[in-house]
């Protein structure tokens, strides 16, 4: 039993599902080239009055389609900036992506290096190169440089995980069905861990 009902209207032939979708199914036309319709042995002759032929499955809905069409390509550019957007994050944090030496975390870094500098010619001024305040002030810089990374690793961090927001969102509302692998691969963007 089919899932929708056949009726033949001037033109064609429509199919009406049960809850109402209706699909106009044009009539063939004669081709160039193509064998006639009412020649003896033909498939699906059916004599003068036109071709017979089957179709095969669910007719296509154009309009679903279409929107899945759109939505895969939201998606893809929606993955392409998020590409984008991680280079640059890496970039500007310097995690990931070392190249720029004015990143944060490379800027962080020659600050810390020149305090410690700094600390050592101070004190070996003072005379107190061997005493025990630069080592306590030597501590202190390493202390505030530890408290420092780790701030600006949380920013990255938080920079990441809103990109990875983005795409479960952008996932959502393409009304797409992903399967496993590319949810677990976001989750494991959206959380930093590995699997």
């Amino acid at each position: 039993m089919a899932a929708y009902r056949t009726v033949k209207v001037p033109g064609g032939t429509r199919h009406i599902w049960p809850n109402g979708r209706n699909v106009f199914i044009k009539a063939p036309t004669a081709r160039i080239n193509s064998p006639r319709a009412d020649a003896p042995g033909a498939p699906g002759a059916t004599g003068a009055a036109g071709v017979s032929y089957d179709i095969g499955g669910t007719p296509i809905d154009y309009a679903a389609e279409n929107q899945k069409a759109v939505s895969r390509q939201q998606l893809a550019l929606g993955a392409a900036s998020d590409t984008y957007d991680r280079s640059q994050l890496s970039n500007e944090y310097g995690f990931g992506d070392t190249s720029n030496p004015y990143s944060r975390a490379m800027m962080l870094e020659a600050s810390y290096k020149k305090n410690q500098g700094s600390n050592t010619n101070s004190y070996a001024k003072q005379g107190q190169l061997y005493s025990g305040a630069l080592q306590t002030a030597q501590n202190a810089a390493t202390g505030s440089y530890n408290q420092s990374y780790d701030t600006l690793r949380r920013d990255y961090a938080k920079g990441q995980n809103a990109i990875s927001q983005r795409a479960l969102s952008r996932y959502s509302n393409a009304g797409t069905v992903m399967d496993d692998a590319t949810y677990n691969s976001i989750q494991r963007g959206l959380t930093g861990l590995g699997a």
